[in-house]
């Protein structure tokens, strides 16, 4: 009995990490952005670290972070280079439908709650409601050791996904329109 508790650990550890995985991705992404903007835009300040300066004021000057972020930057896009390398190419059908999806992901306010959820974008109610309940019951916190850094990363999967969840809902779930403006005495 315990080596079927112990594998159904490691099998629900797994997904949990999974999903971890595919929720930073997501983070790295936004983060990749908002970097790749402030990139864009040039140094604040002057060059700072010029002169007689000590090197611990040099690690602190304008130009020293500056170039920390733009190495940042870098290292971001090089990871998600590396990432979509190793990504099989899809069949043209599929390639089409994700040029869609992709046009779809600027028009579409939600799309980082979509792919939170691991559904594509502009997904109905259902399946929606159908990918919430499953991770909801996936990263379910009390499902891992007590105190344990896989609850940890649990907790924090499942508040993302419950907000990504309340934004959609909000959007998707005609009971919330008809009735979520409702107020009671």
């Amino acid at each position: 009995m315990s080596d079927i508790i112990r594998r159904g650990y490691r099998i629900g550890k797994a997904y949990v990490n999974q999903w971890r995985e595919r929720i930073e991705a997501i983070d790295a992404e936004l983060a990749e952005k908002e970097l790749q903007g402030a990139a864009d835009t040039p140094p604040p300040g002057g060059s700072g670290g010029s002169g007689g300066s000590s090197p611990a004021r040099d690690d602190n000057s304008t130009d020293a972070v500056w170039r920390r972020a733009q190495d940042k930057i870098r290292a971001a896009q090089g990871e998600t280079a590396a990432r979509r390398e190793m990504t099989p190419e899809p069949a043209s059908g599929a390639a089409n439908e994700k040029n869609t999806s992709a046009g779809s992901a600027a028009a579409d306010p939600n799309a980082t709650d979509y792919r939170i959820l691991g559904v594509p974008i502009g997904a109905d109610w259902t399946v929606v409601q159908a990918a919430y309940e499953k991770l909801s019951r996936r990263c379910d916190p009390r499902r891992f050791p007590e105190g344990s850094d896989e609850q940890k990363d649990a907790q924090r999967i499942l508040e993302r996904v419950n907000i990504a969840y309340e934004a959609l809902r909000k959007r998707l779930d005609p009971t919330e329109s008809r009735f979520g403006k409702l107020e009671f005495e």
